[in-house]
């Protein structure tokens, strides 16, 4: 049997700037989405699905989910520039494990 992580649901401030966001720094695509009668974009990030939706509501801590990129530094450094780094949250962004697995 195959499993993988169809999609994922954030919701976004302002949609306009966390559409932006995923697509400059992760190269994610826009893909057709349906009419929910709210601001709602759908991203494809490969073959899992991105879908932010524009509601005004507080974030929750500690709720994530994480992206597999090919290259981090241009990544980071697109982060950087756009203002987006928090290194306050965490002690660690990244954690290498046994096997140079990251």
């Amino acid at each position: 049997m195959s499993n993988r992580i169809n999609h994922v649901s954030v919701n976004a401030r302002d949609l306009r700037e966390s559409t932006d966001f995923y697509v400059e720094l992760f190269d994610a695509q826009p893909i057709p989405t349906p009419n929910f009668g709210l601001p709602v974009q759908w991203l494809a990030l490969d073959r899992t699905q991105l879908h932010l939706f524009e509601r005004d509501l507080q974030p929750t801590s500690h709720h994530h989910f994480a992206i597999t990129v090919d290259d981090v530094e241009p990544v980071y450094r697109a982060a950087e520039r756009r203002g987006v780094l928090d290194r306050r949250a965490f002690r660690h962004h990244l954690i290498e494990l046994p096997g140079d697995v990251v």
